[in-house]
């Protein structure tokens, strides 16, 4: 008889495993265009004839090495596109 595996909560990601594609986008909650922008900033996936997979080690490697390629740059505020501060004019 063989055991039942145990579900894993989604987000979870251990370095041990492999991951087929649509696994690691459900538990990453990721989609087609964050999948895509996470490969060509150097998440690395490994294919078996028409399959891709996703060793749970080369995520967290990958996390990182490569911290800010986690984060949409445009998502967030700069010096550069800031909103200039509204200002009352003085008498």
């Amino acid at each position: 008889m063989v055991a039942a595996a145990r579900p894993t909560p989604p987000g979870f990601i251990s370095a041990h495993e492999v991951y087929t594609l649509d696994e690691f986008c459900g538990r990453m909650k990721l989609g087609t265009a964050a999948m895509r922008s996470a490969r060509r900033k150097g998440l690395p996936v490994r294919q078996i004839g028409s399959r891709g997979y996703v060793l749970g080690s080369d995520l967290i490697e990958y996390i990182s090495r490569e911290p800010e390629a986690c984060y949409n740059k445009t998502s967030r505020p700069s010096a550069t596109n800031a909103r200039p501060a509204l200002t009352t004019p003085q008498p």
